[in-house]
C-alpha cells in the first residue's frame, strides 16, 4: 500500500559554483553532451536516474542555491530506443522546481547543464526517499542492501549520458557466494540511453545482495533502485569499498527495524565489528563474519542488547574493504540507503519547507576537526572532537529550525560524514545522505 507517513522532502545534491562550489570534485569528469564546457566557473552538469512510470514514478527536483537566476538545459533519455526530450528551463534565484520525466520506457536518465552553476538536483520517489544526482560518470561502483525476495524488485540502473557507447560488467555477492551472470557481462550501453538490470531475473530470492559494476569502456551514472510494492528507495552506492564506515543516524525506536547489510567483494572472509553509541547506554560491540564473495548483516533494531531509544551512531570496522547498505522499515515495508563516504564538504538543503527529523555529523578521525557552518547570513566556526558524532542542532543552536534552509558544512579535512532523516513515524525510516565532495 501507499505510505502516507513520509513527507516528500528533497535531499541536498549536486552543485557547481555559487554557495556549493567547494563540493564539486568529480572523480571521472566528462564533457557535457550539448556542447557546453563543464567547469566550476562557467557551467556545471548533473546527471540523474530513476523510475519513470507508474504510481512509483520519481520526479527530479532542481534547486538554485545561487543569488541569481539560472538557465538550465535539460535532456531526458530512456530505456526506450531513441526516446529523448529536450527542454530549457529558467530557474529563479533561490528557487526550486520539479521535472516530471515524460518519456516512453520505465526508466529515465536526465542530464542538466547549468549556465553559471549553483543548481543542485535530486531524484525523489513519491514517498520521499531520494537520490543525489551525480556530477560525472564513474568507472567503478558498488552497493549493498538490495534484495530480490518475493515482493521486492531490485534494479541496477545504468545511464550513459554521452553520445559514445559504454561497456560494463556486473557481478553480485549473495549468501550463495559470488555470481557473474552471463547476461550481465559485456553489457553495451549505447550513447544517450538507459539500461535497467532487474536483479531478480538472475539472482533469485536473495535476502541480501551486494552489486559491483566495472566499466571497461567509458563511464556511467549508476544507481541501485529497490521497489517493494509502491515503496521505492535508492542505493547510491560508492566508488570503492572501504574498511571503515560511519552511520551517524540509525533508528532504534520501537516498531522500527534497522539492519546494516555488508557485502564482501574479496575471496577471503572478512570480520566486521559494529560499535554502537546511544546516549548514556553501554552497548556491547556487535560482530559478524562475512565469507569471501558473500554477504552478512548486523541488526541494530530490534535487538535485545540495544535499547529502543531514538537514534544511534554506528561505526563499522572491517578487516578488509566492504560495501555497506542500511535497510530501515516497519511492518509496512523497508527502504535502503547508502552511507556517505568521508568528505571535506556537505550541502544540506530543504526545498519543500518540511524540514528534517534529525541531522547528525561524524568526525572519522582520531584528531579534532575544525568545521565552518554556513546558512544564509549565519556563519559559525565550530570543532568536532576526535571520533565525535553530534546533532547539528546541538552543535549550532541557531539552526534549531531547518525548514526551508540550505546549510553548507565545510571541514578542514576530508574526515566528515553527515546524515539526515526525514520526518516519519516511526522515526528514522528514511535516511538522507546530503551532497558531499571535496
Amino acid at each position: 500500500m501507499r505510505r502516507h507517513w513520509l513527507a516528500p522532502v528533497v535531499a541536498a545534491v549536486l552543485a557547481g559554483v555559487g554557495v556549493a562550489a567547494t563540493l564539486q570534485t568529480p572523480a571521472n569528469p566528462r564533457p557535457a553532451t550539448n556542447g557546453l564546457t563543464v567547469s566550476d566557473v562557467e557551467s556545471t552538469a548533473t546527471f540523474c536516474g530513476g523510475l519513470g512510470t507508474g504510481p512509483a514514478a520519481a520526479v527530479v527536483t532542481l534547486t538554485n542555491t545561487a543569488d541569481a537566476p539560472r538557465v538550465v538545459a535539460v535532456r531526458e533519455d530512456s530505456t526506450a530506443p531513441g526516446a529523448h526530450r529536450a527542454v530549457t528551463l529558467h530557474l529563479g534565484a533561490r528557487a526550486s522546481m520539479q521535472i516530471h520525466p515524460d518519456l516512453a520506457g520505465s526508466w529515465f536518465g536526465l542530464t542538466a547543464i547549468v549556465a553559471g552553476g549553483g543548481v543542485v538536483a535530486s531524484t525523489v520517489a513519491p514517498d520521499g526517499a531520494s537520490a543525489p544526482c551525480q556530477a560525472s560518470g564513474v568507472t567503478s561502483w558498488s552497493a549493498a542492501g538490495l534484495t530480490t525476495t518475493v515482493g521486492s524488485h531490485a534494479t541496477v540502473e545504468l545511464y550513459n549520458p554521452v553520445p559514445t557507447a559504454a561497456v560494463a560488467n556486473l557481478t553480485v555477492e549473495t549468501a550463495n557466494g559470488f555470481l557473474a551472470p552471463a547476461v550481465y557481462q559485456g553489457l553495451a550501453i549505447p550513447g544517450e540511453s538507459v539500461l535497467a538490470l532487474p536483479l531478480a531475473t538472475t539472482v533469485v530470492d536473495q535476502a541480501v545482495v551486494g552489486a559491483r559494476l566495472r566499466v571497461v569502456r567509458g563511464s556511467l551514472v549508476v544507481i541501485g533502485v529497490e521497489r517493494a510494492g509502491s515503496l521505492v528507495s535508492y542505493a547510491t552506492g560508492s566508488a570503492v569499498p572501504r574498511t571503515t564506515w560511519v552511520l551517524p543516524l540509525v533508528t532504534t525506536v520501537r516498531d522500527a527495524t534497522s539492519v546494516i547489510d555488508v557485502a564482501n567483494p574479496q575471496s577471503g572472509a572478512v570480520s566486521v565489528r559494529a560499535t554502537v553509541a546511544l546516549g548514556q547506554f553501554a552497548i556491547p560491540a556487535q560482530t559478524t563474519s562475512v565469507p569471501g564473495f558473500g554477504v552478512g548483516h548486523i541488526t541494530i533494531s530490534p535487538n535485545p542488547a540495544i535499547p529502543a531509544h531514538g537514534y544511534a551512531a554506528v561505526r563499522l570496522s572491517a578487516s578488509g574493504p566492504v560495501s555497506v547498505g542500511l535497510v530501515t522499515g516497519d511492518a509496512a515495508g523497508s527502504l535502503v540507503s547508502s552511507p556517505g563516504a568521508p568528505s571535506r564538504a556537505y550541502l544540506l538543503t530543504d526545498a519543500t519547507g518540511r524540514g528534517f527529523d534529525g541531522v547528525a555529523l561524524a568526525n572519522l578521525a582520531d584528531a579534532s576537526l575544525a568545521l565552518t557552518v554556513t546558512a544564509g547570513t549565519l556563519k559559525a566556526h565550530v570543532r568536532l572532537g576526535p571520533r565525535q558524532v553530534i546533532g547539528l542542532r546541538a552543535l549550532v543552536p541557531q539552526l534549531g529550525q531547518l525548514r526551508g534552509r540550505s546549510v553548507l558544512l565545510h571541514a578542514a579535512r576530508a574526515d566528515l560524514v553527515v546524515a539526515a532523516t526525514l520526518p516519519t513515524r516511526p522515526a528514522g525510516l528514511v535516511v538522507v545522505t546530503p551532497l558531499h565532495g571535496g
